[in-house]
């Protein structure tokens, strides 16, 4: 009976379906089957949804129920196939009862007696032990019967709601266009949940390849880094030499100056500051040239102080200063305009204790020094002098 009144259902549903999509596609004016107006019809159309989709509802709860109403039906026929196995059961007990209790007193021994008495009782025990289980089938059978007139009525309910729709082809034609329109949106959402996670996915990828990219530009700013370092000390150690020399300069400049002051000159020297390693004079009247263009006596004088400053610096504890030809590129005139200096020498090697030795050929500066040895040349060793 569900069954008919389930396909009765899908029967009125594709009835409604059809009402409402007859009014549901554009240009539609009137009904074709009564020439009714479709305006006229708008509420009917209305109502068929509603009555449409109501009866999907009951449609789906007579499918339920006829699938619950095919258990109870399997549990009812397994129950009674039960009830019969515990019928028989106890009508062959109730039997085997009376043919006990019927039987005359046998003419047995007395050991077949009381194995007869133990039967008995096995039996009454047996008994005992099924009687609970019966009880239980009763209570099964009981609550099996209670959901099937459940079920019935629930059918009758059914049966009263549906007979009371009434569902126009228009409703079921409107609720056909809305379950279609649905189920585009419905698929026009999965493409994009789908567009997303290739997105999503998409974005990752180039996340990924952004952190490999910065990482590497931050690698390469560590490089640029140290091959600044690398050239700045590249550059730091091809000037070492200029500027170890030019450093030494700058400590010897004060040494030479304040020789050149012993010496009575007329200029002090400042090491240039275009990081050449050489001497500017500046005199003292303000004119200022490089030492290289001072004069034969001038660039004599400023020699002789940068070998004194030289050795205190580097070779004090010595105690020897040679002086190679200083006169050499020297006049007469200059040689003799030069013994004031070497004078000044000789007090100041005396002072600090440094020995001077000067070879010369100015023979006329002999007597600045404490002691003169004087050299022949080979060639006059064996010549006898006149006189």
């Amino acid at each position: 009976e569900l069954r008919r009144d389930e396909e009765g259902r899908r029967k009125a549903i594709k009835e409604a379906e059809k009402f409402i999509q007859m009014f549901s596609d554009s240009g539609v004016a009137e009904c074709p089957t009564c020439h009714t107006p479709s305006e006229k019809l708008a509420d009917s159309v209305e109502k068929q949804r509603t009555a449409l989709a109501k009866m999907r509802e009951d449609l789906e709860e007579i499918s339920a129920a006829q699938v619950k109403q095919a258990g109870v039906e399997r549990a009812w026929q397994q129950w009674q196939v039960r009830e019969k196995e515990l019928n028989a059961q106890e009508q062959q007990l109730n039997v085997s009862e009376r043919d006990i209790l019927a039987v005359a007193p046998p003419a047995t021994s007395e050991d077949e007696l009381k194995q007869a008495v133990v039967d008995y009782e096995e039996f009454l025990r047996v008994k005992k032990e099924i009687e609970p289980l019966a009880q239980k089938a009763r209570e099964d059978k009981a609550k099996i019967a209670g959901t099937l007139t459940t079920l019935k009525e629930r059918k009758k309910q059914l049966e009263e709601e549906i007979s009371e729709i009434v569902v126009t082809q228009a409703d079921a034609h409107l609720s056909q266009v809305r379950l279609n329109k649905m189920q585009e949106q419905i698929k026009t959402s999965t493409e994009l949940a789908e567009k997303r996670a290739q997105l999503l996915s998409e974005a990752r990828r180039l996340d990924d390849q952004y952190q490999q990219v910065h990482k590497q530009e931050q690698d390469a700013i560590k490089l640029r880094g140290w091959a600044a370092v690398a050239e700045t000390a590249r550059d730091a150690l091809k000037n070492a030499p200029r500027l170890v020399a030019q450093r030494n300069l700058q400590r010897l400049e004060s040494a030479i100056n304040e020789l050149l002051q012993v010496f009575r000159v007329n200029f002090v020297v400042k090491v240039a500051t275009d990081g050449t390693p050489t001497f500017i004079a500046e005199f003292f009247d303000g004119r200022r040239q490089v030492a290289q263009r001072l004069s034969v006596g001038q660039k004599t004088v400023l020699a002789l102080a940068f070998r004194v400053a030289v050795n205190a610096m580097f070779a004090e504890e010595i105690g020897l200063l040679a002086l190679d030809e200083p006169t050499a590129s020297l006049d007469q005139p200059r040689i003799q305009a030069l013994a004031p200096v070497l004078e000044k020498l000789r007090e100041l090697s005396t002072a600090k204790g440094l020995q001077c030795l000067l070879v010369t050929h100015a023979t006329n500066l002999s007597h600045l020094f404490e002691s003169a040895i004087e050299l022949e040349a080979p060639e006059l060793r064996h010549v006898q002098r006149a006189g």
